[in-house]
């Protein structure tokens, strides 16, 4: 896999494109934000202590936009394809809630109990599982079960690929703080884009 290419052709679609990232992102946060306060002020009439109810709340938020996700996938997978992307990607996948919440959940349950045996495993494990999204934004018709297998499947022998080109981004990553956050304008549609890129040279290779 050929970090370099997949990082260059990133830098290059973003040049004119990084609010089209930011612009989903900043979507999600607000509709985010207006679930979670509404919810905490909810529970709060009902008499529930602050912090439980932020955390209550958080968690309800957290649920409600998890097919946007998905959507984010789809949207971002269009823009670096050269494809028509819109907002509308954002709510196309609520039809697939249940299915998607099955998939978090299943990962979240598989990553841990490998991370039970050891911490190695459980990166092992997230790293195989880390396509998902993708997957079920791309093929809606697989199952949760269907879908995780295919990440499996994709990932195999590209796992450590996969976990160096994360790696790439530390040094960046790392500079956000230096720069009170300014950085991350640019930084966060680069890894985005970059991630989308990687799952489409990954198809590549599975065919």
């Amino acid at each position: 896999m050929d970090r370099v290419k997949i990082k260059e052709k990133a830098k290059e679609i973003i040049k004119n494109n990084k609010w089209n990232i930011w612009k989903p992102v900043l979507v999600i946060a607000l509709i985010s934000f207006l679930i979670v306060f509404v919810c905490t002020f909810i529970l709060n009439l009902f008499g529930m202590k602050q912090e439980l109810a932020s955390g209550i709340a958080s968690s309800i938020g957290s649920l409600i936009i998890l097919p946007t996700t998905v959507g984010m996938c789809m949207y971002v997978l269009n823009l670096a394809r050269g494809k028509k992307f819109s907002l509308d990607n954002l709510k196309d996948y609520y039809p697939y809630f249940f299915k998607i919440f099955i998939i978090d959940l299943l990962v979240a349950i598989f990553v841990m109990l490998w991370s039970i045996l050891f911490i190695i495993p459980g990166i092992i494990a997230a790293l195989a599982y880390s396509m998902v999204f993708f997957i079920a934004a791309e093929e809606k018709e697989l199952s949760a079960m269907e879908t995780i297998s295919k990440s499996k499947e994709m990932m195999n022998g590209y796992k450590m690929d996969y976990f160096v080109f994360q790696l790439s981004f530390i040094g960046w990553i790392i500079l956000v703080p230096f720069t009170l956050g300014i950085l991350s304008i640019w930084l966060m549609p680069y890894m985005t884009v970059a991630e989308a890129l990687f799952y489409d040279e990954l198809k590549k290779k599975n065919k």
